[in-house]
């Protein structure tokens, strides 16, 4: 029984893997249909229950899932080893991943609705650029100041934001990402609505980390080294889920019961 959900898990994981490459590599009318196929897909599921006995099975199997999601997903940049551009949308897909992941987190183990991930997002964006471009600083050192002042941003106003209860804390979220975008629109030191340009790349010994290389034989995709980072750091999210889940279990009934007392 133990080997057969085994293999399940390993065949979802491929049809995933099968249809996010199909996505990548096919005309972009042919993609909209798979999107949308798979769209009304997951609604089926979720209505016949077929999600639920997903989770379960994958939650039995949680390390074998994590293993063979990571191996299909590291497959992905040495099979995009000729295309630029669909190295760039992977890139910007994992990105995106990673933000769903943590607001996945708030609103799914704490039930906080949170309209702001964007705005943290962006912090760290233009902490990076801002160090780079104007301080004339290795884009290293940006990347390491992104990481401090977004910590520093969710301590700041996560603190006070978490003492408002029931749906208060969503509105203030929400005036927390619409004062975030106005003010980058309005400040002239850091691009105004037309953003930053001429943002470094990040290098090791001279080699910039986005152009492709052959190593061994094997010719990598296109920004290949973002992309394992940023599966790698996707599958660390996913293995360390349950354990943020019972750390941020006070703080959801904590919530919880501010907002069923009005």
């Amino acid at each position: 029984m133990k080997d057969r959900e085994g293999i399940n898990v390993v065949l979802c994981n491929f049809v995933v893997f099968a249809l996010v490459f199909l996505m990548l590599r096919t005309s972009f009318e042919i993609s909209l249909v798979l999107v949308a196929a798979v769209v009304v897909s997951l609604l089926y599921m979720e209505k016949r229950g077929v999600i639920d006995k997903l989770f379960s099975l994958y939650t039995r199997n949680k390390k074998l899932a994590v293993v063979s999601a990571l191996f299909f997903a590291l497959l992905i940049p040495l099979l995009l080893a000729t295309l630029r551009y669909q190295s760039h949308i992977a890139v910007m897909a994992v990105i995106c991943t990673m933000v769903c992941c943590g607001v996945n987190i708030q609103m799914g183990s704490t039930n906080m609705v949170n309209f702001a991930p964007a705005a943290f997002m962006g912090i760290g964006a233009y902490s990076l650029g801002y160090v780079t471009v104007k301080l004339g600083a290795s884009p290293w050192l940006g990347l390491l100041a992104a990481v401090v002042l977004c910590v520093m941003a969710g301590l700041l106003l996560g603190l006070p934001t978490l003492r408002t209860k029931g749906y208060y804390l969503s509105l203030v979220t929400m005036a927390l990402q619409l004062a975030f975008t106005q003010t980058i629109k309005n400040m002239p030191s850091i691009g105004g609505p037309n953003g930053l340009s001429g943002v470094k790349a990040l290098t090791i010994a001279g080699y910039p980390l986005y152009k492709t290389y052959t190593l061994f034989g094997v010719r990598l995709a296109p920004h290949f080294f973002y992309l394992i980072f940023c599966i790698l750091a996707r599958g660390h999210a996913l293995r360390r889920k349950q354990d943020i889940h019972h750390a941020l279990r006070p703080c959801a009934q904590q919530h919880s019961a501010g907002r069923d007392s009005r």
